[in-house]
């Protein structure tokens, strides 16, 4: 294994280690928000329907780290575009879902990936296999699809 393959893996495990803690520590925070509030967690989240949005987007960052596990999977079997545009669609994902630990956990990832892999964004749109592509990056549009909900409830509050 390379320097470089050894970064990425590196990389990729502590955005997979953070995603997987985050619906963990927001769930703490609701918690311990709701118990300084006097209620429990369910009539808390009922009262507020940005906290529960927050709570459904935390609850989809474990669903995130295992597509990038995939995304990892692409990588080691020399898959780069798929790769690529994984990566840059769960970026999307998160940007809908207003998670700053996510953009910037993934905006590394896409940075170093793109930096250090041979290939170009415009070679994956122009020579790849389109429907290879897209098979790949099912779970990143089904997640999007997720995202594209809590972000239209979330623009709909007023958030």
């Amino acid at each position: 294994m390379t320097k470089t393959e050894s970064r990425l893996n590196r990389l990729f495990n502590i955005v997979k280690t953070v995603l997987m803690v985050y619906p963990f520590i927001t769930l703490f925070y609701l918690w311990t928000t709701a118990g300084q509030a006097g209620t429990g967690l369910s009539e808390f989240m009922q009262g507020n329907p940005i906290i529960t949005i927050t709570f459904i987007t935390a609850m989809l960052q474990p669903f995130t780290a295992w597509l990038l596990t995939i995304v990892q999977r692409r990588i080691e079997s020399l898959d780069y575009d798929a790769a690529l545009i994984s990566v840059l669609l769960i970026f999307i994902a998160e940007a809908l879902m207003k998670n700053m630990i996510g953009l910037v956990g993934l905006g590394v990832l896409f940075f170093y990936m793109y930096k250090n892999m041979p290939i170009s964004l415009k070679t994956c749109f122009k020579e790849g296999d389109r429907r290879l592509v897209l098979k790949d990056a099912t779970g990143a549009v089904i997640l999007i699809g997720l995202a594209a909900i809590c972000f239209f409830a979330m623009t709909r509050i007023g958030a």
